[in-house]
């Protein structure tokens, strides 16, 4: 179980600082004019495709699609749709809403940003 825990932690570790770099990598590129061209936008696909992917392990190890598994599955979905948003060019105005019913999505399953689910016992999954 500690095992467990610690790699989470690693993942959200991992997962954070991918986002952090993604965020100043756009800011210096709208700040400085320079562009680096779509292809970087690739990296936002490799932490959605490992989060789907632990969501088709979730739902294996669970038996069921679970919140755990729907919170893999819709942070990997943001992912995916903001890497295809920045590497088609998709207008925000557009892409804004799904966004919306993304978190819409998430509030009907019970994903409140956690990949941990109670069982009837008290204890993590």
């Amino acid at each position: 179980m500690r095992h467990e825990a610690q790699a989470r932690r690693s993942r959200s570790l991992i997962t954070a600082l991918v986002l952090i770099a993604l965020g100043l990598v756009y800011l210096a590129q709208n700040l400085s004019g320079q562009h680096l061209g779509p292809l970087w936008t690739v990296i936002f696909f490799l932490p959605a495709l490992g989060s789907l992917g632990r969501a088709w392990q979730a739902a294996q190890q669970d038996g069921a699609f679970t919140p755990r598994a729907a919170a893999f599955t819709l942070g990997g979905t943001a992912m995916l749709l903001l890497g295809l948003t920045f590497l088609l060019g998709w207008p925000w105005p557009v892409v804004g809403p799904l966004f919306l019913i993304l978190l819409g999505l998430s509030a009907l399953t019970g994903v409140r940003g956690r990949t941990g689910v109670r069982s009837g016992k008290g204890e993590r999954r």
